[in-house]
């Protein structure tokens, strides 16, 4: 029997049971599979509450300047498998200023911190020299300036 001939909800049946890396390959065998499955990899990824993946559509939405999606990602409660404050961190330095800013409009935490240094984004953005994300988490209230590292 051909994938071709089974019915579109059965192989969403059975994605279900997929992991994000593989539900992804999966999809890229046609093109029905991939118009049939990709909308459903963003709920497998919450589901299995993948951190490699969600980090992955976090940043791929925030680099197309999708505020829509990013929105979506932070009403489901994103942060809570792939981390707040290391999510941010790493945003300063891999997305654009205007990217950062749709995270922090959409609900994102400027004052949650990554967990090996306990240190904010705004001292991440203040040693990679990103001016605009700096004076934009300085006039947001929730930023603590005065919170140290935990070295």
């Amino acid at each position: 029997m051909s994938i071709r001939a089974i019915p579109n909800e059965i192989i969403l049946e059975i994605s279900k049971f997929l992991r994000p890396a593989d539900m992804r390959s999966f999809s890229k065998t046609n093109r029905r599979l991939f118009s049939l499955l990709s909308h459903s990899l963003l709920d497998n990824i919450f589901l299995h509450q993948s951190t490699e993946y969600g980090k992955r559509v976090l940043y791929y939405s925030c680099r197309n300047g999708d505020r829509d999606t990013i929105k979506n990602l932070i009403d489901r409660r994103i942060f809570e498998f792939v981390g707040n404050g290391s999510v941010l961190c790493k945003a300063v330095g891999c997305v654009s200023d205007s990217a950062f800013k749709i995270m922090l409009e959409c609900g994102a935490d400027p004052a949650a911190c990554e967990k090996a240094l306990g240190r904010q984004p705004l001292m991440f953005a203040i040693l990679a020299g990103r001016l605009e994300t700096v004076s934009m988490l300085l006039a947001d209230p929730r930023v603590d300036i005065n919170k140290g590292d935990n070295i």
